[in-house]
């Protein structure tokens, strides 16, 4: 601790909403520092969280919520619900899904798309909630609260 620098006055102007305190006689470099992390949290903005009626999902933590129940997701799930919910009242198609969340050029199971969409499905909708994930017959897949 530096001569001067109480540990109040450190206390007091963080309760006061500073994200740091530095004393009068830190050395420059260190102020570098401390400017460079501050700046750094604020180039980075925060994803928005997504929202379909009552299905919330958040980008940066993969966590996804319906009428205020957590829902337990997979990796390649909140990867298929992501897209989903960016897509969100247009229809997208079995190849766009497969190069999205599989990656260009994906080469697997003819199913596989199907098969994550029963999975999603039984998870978002439940027996008694309105169907938000919607089969386009013969062209693809659709979230949407509009039936």
């Amino acid at each position: 601790m530096t001569p001067g620098h109480d540990v109040a006055d450190t206390i007091r102007g963080l309760d006061l909403g500073a994200d740091d305190v530095a004393s009068r006689t830190c050395a420059a470099t260190e102020l570098r520092a401390r400017v460079s992390a501050l700046l750094r949290r604020l180039a980075a903005p925060r994803a928005p969280e997504f929202r379909v009626g009552d299905l919330r999902f958040d980008p940066e933590s993969r966590q996804a919520t319906r009428g205020g129940h957590a829902i337990t997701l997979t990796g390649r799930e909140a990867r298929l619900l992501e897209y989903l919910m960016r897509n969100h009242g247009r229809v997208v198609t079995k190849t766009m899904v497969l190069d999205h969340v599989w990656g260009l050029g994906f080469e697997g199971e003819s199913n596989l798309v199907e098969v994550y969409m029963s999975y999603l499905r039984r998870k978002i909708d439940g027996p008694r909630q309105p169907r938000l994930l919607h089969t386009i017959r013969s062209i693809g897949y659709m979230l949407s609260a509009d039936d």
